[in-house]
């Protein structure tokens, strides 16, 4: 019934990795022949691991995905050195931890740098990534059988709420991007597209449920 904020991804590596953007990851890359960069994620099908893959795929390289049960413990991973990327939200504590010299930015997977952080290039000017967009988003949703006035009545009220000066002040100092407005039938569509985007990738990688 409702997208209320939304974050781009970003790519970071170890703060020492010898490359700070694309072309020179590429680099890295094309030298390490036998021995691929490491790429945590949050676990096997979980959005960082499909967007790593998708990127991957995109720059023809190859990379060792390690799995990790969540956020926290990828992160002090690649802060500690014993992973090189990962793919995660521009949100939370990590813009602080990048801007502290404990992560190296790569690229955020948006269209353009963010008016708050221009020193981070955006993925998509590099030619082979042209279209790489992607970013976590929150909403709220409802059972699927619930009466069509309810759902309007929330999504009228949750963006009353959104658009209170505190509540956008509260969201966006965390580095989150508050949403405009949308009918109930374009958070449909978006839905639907993102299945679709995600159950795309997850098949070209031959992607297999997880005993």
């Amino acid at each position: 019934v409702a997208q209320l904020v939304k974050a781009p991804l970003v790519l970071i590596a170890r703060k020492d990795l010898p490359a700070s953007n694309v072309d020179e990851l590429l680099a890295l890359a094309a030298q390490r022949k036998g021995k691929p960069l490491t790429m945590a994620n949050t676990g096997p099908g979980s959005m960082f691991h499909l967007v790593g893959e998708k990127f991957a795929q995109a720059v023809g390289i190859d990379l060792i995905h390690v799995p990790y049960r969540g956020s926290a413990p990828a992160m002090g991973d690649l802060m500690g050195g014993q992973v090189d990327l990962m793919f995660t939200i521009f949100a939370g504590p990590v813009p602080a931890s990048i801007a502290d010299g404990k992560l190296k930015a790569i690229g955020l997977a948006s269209a353009k740098p963010l008016a708050k952080f221009p020193q981070i290039g955006a993925l998509t000017a590099h030619p082979r990534l042209s279209d790489f967009e992607f970013d976590s988003w929150a909403g709220v949703q409802v059972p699927r059988h619930t009466p069509e006035e309810v759902a309007q009545r929330l999504n009228k009220a949750l963006y009353e709420a959104m658009a209170h000066p505190q509540t956008r002040q509260a969201f966006e100092s965390t580095g989150n991007i508050v949403v405009a407005p949308m009918s109930l039938a374009e958070l449909d569509r978006l839905y639907q597209s993102e299945i679709t985007r995600y159950q795309a990738i997850a098949k070209s990688i031959n992607l297999q449920p997880q005993q």
